[in-house]
């Protein structure tokens, strides 16, 4: 019995001996404690980032971009969606200058859309050089809010047209099916 006291001590002992060694090391001074004072006079304020401005459909330069459910750009699109698909048409009327490439992704039986000939004459029409950009919010359901700046040759400011362009799936291909809305809001 005495033996183990003895060891029971010893245990004891031991154990307040490391939590007093642990207590002074968390007590003792930073490690940083022998570095000089920051001179704070020549600090540097860092400014926190602030996120950059959404493009503007009146940017000549026109970057393709998509920020949430709106897309700028001029780029040729496709048919995979309907931004493409809008796309697709300005970039057959504005780039290619053709009525044939911009009647391509319009639904034969679309609503208030041209035939080929009639766009190409609208396409004939515009001096060459022009160039346009265009801001498109998918409103849902295939419907499309857009703003089509023109870039008129010499021109200090673009025209701005806004449209409703709606679009739809025709044989795999998303295509447009109508423009119920298309006015000239100005310059």
């Amino acid at each position: 019995m005495a033996a183990a006291i003895v060891v029971l001590v010893i245990v004891v002992a031991g154990g307040v001996m490391v939590l007093t060694s642990s207590l002074s090391v968390l007590r003792s001074d930073p490690p940083n404690v022998d570095l000089p004072a920051a001179d704070q006079a020549n600090w540097t304020t860092i400014p926190s980032p602030s996120p950059a401005p959404p493009p503007s459909v009146t940017n000549p330069a026109c970057p393709t971009t998509t920020v949430g459910k709106v897309s700028w750009g001029r780029d040729a699109g496709g048919t995979s969606n309907g931004v493409d698909a809008i796309k697709a048409f300005d970039y057959g009327y504005y780039v290619q200058r053709s009525g044939e490439a911009a009647r391509a992704v319009v639904a034969p039986d679309a609503a208030l859309v041209a035939d080929a000939p009639t766009i190409q004459r609208a396409v004939d029409a515009l001096p060459a050089g022009t160039t346009h950009c265009l801001e498109i919010t998918d409103t849902g359901r295939g419907v499309y809010e857009v703003r089509l700046a023109e870039f008129l040759p010499n021109s200090a400011a673009p025209s701005l047209t806004f449209q409703v362009i709606e679009t739809g799936v025709r044989e795999g291909r998303t295509v447009i099916t109508g423009i119920p809305t298309n006015v000239s809001i100005g310059e």
